[in-house]
Parts: C-alpha cells; sequence; structure tokens
C-alpha cells in the first residue's frame, strides 16, 4: 500500500513536470498576454457550461440510483461525483479508481449497500461509455471527410478509436456477462493469492452486482433519460471547448469543436499519469495546431479548459472529500 501512494505521488509530479515542460516549450511569455487578455465573462460562461455538464453527469447516475428504490438527494450525489472525480485525478487508472469511491459515500451516507452503487455508477459509466464511442466515431469521419485533417492526426484517431472500443468492450462485458466475469476472476485467482482466498465470495458479489446492473440497463424509461442526460453532458463539454477557444481569440467552427470533443474522449481513455497530466495537454495542444489552431492560442485554450475541468474539480473534490470526515487513500482503503 505505502509502495503504491508513493507510486501515485510520483507519476502525479512526473505529469506535473511534464506539464511544466510543454508549456515551457511553447513559450510562458507569448502565452501570458492572451490569458491576461481572455475575457472574464467568456470564462465565466466556459465555467458555467462545465458545471451544467457535471449536473447533467450526476442526473444520469441519479436515474440508476432511483431505478434501484433509493431515493438519494441530488446534493448529495453531486457531492460525490466531485469527490470521484478528485479521486481520478489523483491516481493513474482514469475512470476506475473514482467511481468505487463514489459508490463507497453512497453506502456511508445514504445507506445504498455498496453492490448497487456500483452497479448504478458501472450503468451509468456504460451509457456514458457507448455514447463517448459514438462521439468518436463522428469525430474521426468529420475530421476524414469534412475538414480533411492531416493523415497524422486521423491515424492516431483511429487508433484511439481502437484501443476504445476495446476498452469499453471489455469493461461492459465484465459489468453484464457472468462468463467473461467468471473467466476474468479465475485468471485474477491464479496470479494473486488474495483473490485466489476470496474466489467464492466475488463469484457471489459479481452475480449480486451483476443483476443490478441489467435490471438498470433495462427500464427503457430510464435508459432513455440517461441517454438524453449523456447528450446534455457531451452538449455542454462541446459548448465548453468553443467558448474557450472564443476567450483567446480562436473562433472555430462546428466541425472542429466535434473533433476536439473526440480527441479529448480518446486522450481520457488512456490509463498514464494522474488526471492525464501531461498526455492531455499535450495532445490537445497537437490536435488544436494540427486543425488550424495557432500554437499560442491553442496552448492558452488548453490552460483555461484544464483549469476549469481538471484543476477546478481537483480541488472542490478534495474539499469534500475532507468533509466527509476521511482522506482519499483511506476511503480507497475501505472499499
Amino acid at each position: 500500500m505505502v509502495l503504491k501512494r508513493y507510486a501515485a505521488v510520483f507519476l502525479f509530479l512526473l505529469g506535473i513536470v511534464a506539464v511544466v515542460v510543454e508549456f515551457n516549450a511553447v513559450g510562458l511569455g507569448q502565452l501570458a498576454p492572451l490569458l491576461i487578455s481572455a475575457p472574464p465573462n467568456i470564462v465565466a460562461l466556459a465555467f458555467a457550461a462545465f458545471i451544467l455538464s457535471s449536473v447533467a453527469w450526476t442526473l444520469r447516475w441519479k436515474v440508476f440510483v432511483q431505478r434501484s428504490g433509493y431515493n438519494v438527494p441530488f446534493a448529495s450525489m453531486y457531492a460525490n461525483l466531485f469527490v470521484g472525480m478528485a479521486v481520478n485525478g489523483v491516481t493513474p487508472l482514469a475512470k476506475f479508481a473514482g467511481e468505487p469511491v463514489r459508490a463507497y459515500l453512497l453506502k456511508r451516507e445514504c445507506g445504498v449497500p455498496m453492490r448497487v452503487g456500483l452497479a448504478t455508477v458501472a450503468a451509468e459509466l456504460s451509457v456514458d461509455a457507448l455514447v463517448s464511442l459514438t462521439a468518436m466515431f463522428v469525430a474521426v469521419a468529420t475530421a476524414a471527410f469534412v475538414i480533411g485533417v492531416e493523415t497524422s492526426l486521423l491515424a492516431l484517431m483511429i487508433a484511439g478509436l481502437v484501443a476504445a472500443t476495446v476498452v469499453i468492450g471489455v469493461f461492459v462485458s465484465l459489468a453484464a456477462h457472468t462468463r467473461f466475469a467468471h473467466g476474468s476472476l479465475k485468471w485474477l485467482s491464479s496470479r494473486s493469492t488474495n483473490v485466489r482466498s476470496r474466489v467464492h465470495d466475488l463469484r457471489t458479489r459479481i452475480v449480486k452486482f451483476q443483476k443490478v446492473f441489467k435490471e438498470s440497463l433495462s427500464d427503457p424509461r430510464a435508459l432513455s433519460i440517461a441517454v438524453a442526460t449523456t447528450l446534455a453532458q457531451r452538449f455542454f463539454d462541446m459548448l465548453r471547448f468553443a467558448l474557450v477557444l472564443a476567450a483567446v481569440g480562436a473562433n472555430v467552427g462546428l466541425p472542429v469543436i466535434v473533433v476536439v470533443l473526440g480527441v479529448s474522449l480518446l486522450l481520457s481513455t488512456v490509463p498514464s499519469t494522474p488526471g492525464g497530466l501531461g498526455l492531455m495537454e499535450g495532445g490537445m495542444i497537437g490536435a488544436l495546431v494540427l486543425l488550424g489552431v495557432p500554437l499560442h492560442a491553442a496552448a492558452a485554450a488548453v490552460i483555461i479548459e484544464r483549469l476549469i475541468s481538471y484543476w477546478i474539480p481537483l480541488a472542490a473534490g478534495l474539499v469534500l472529500g475532507s468533509f466527509y470526515g476521511a482522506s482519499i487513500v483511506s476511503q480507497n482503503k475501505g472499499i
């Protein structure tokens, strides 16, 4: 456990170093005027778009929690979401670290059984993943046939799309198919003494978890609302990108925004440094430049975007985590 903590801290610091190196290479002196001159009202609207996106995310989750028979206050779920986002932001496993924390807080604060909480999180993430995968396909098609981007960017997007499809396919299979999940558990038990000693208990938990998961997604009304809220979330994400770019003087068309959304979704599926530090910044700057945005404007836009979508939620989630009376690490231990 101690080694894992040190590894997480090391990767977080490594990510920060990567970010500093990237922006220093671009030229911090050239970025400062763009950041200082960014209209506060447009930046505020971009932040408001982020808030609306996170509200839509919470509503999607709440639909499945209600479908499972639990009426949890929206404010509590919204706070839990930010704590989960903070955990995602300080661990290198993308979305797979913070989501159990959300389920744990739902159990501790609202009495929702852990298996139910995890199943509702998995259900809402599955809907998000499938809608996001569709958005990635649309982004690749837009890049290829509408914008006609450079071959290098298109090739990277296609490679990322294939990888994302595999990751999402494995995730949904683990959550929905008992045979696949049990086969994966058998494989893990052959390599871990800790897992081997708990195989019977874990099999039982998997069956109960998958029952709730399948019931959540079998309700047409809940599923339609979840899809609608996910589409709303992606709309607000696109609006945020457009506003951030406008704040630094880069007024781009809808096709570029569609591709930018797709690139950001592709990068977010790659397990790397905590919060994708370094990878997300470098990837987004590179994509924007290849899409025709001037280098310094692209870098300034990415700084504002990451401040809104990463650093502010990270700070808010850590504060809320302290409010709940447990550190991020100790919550992970308690799951």
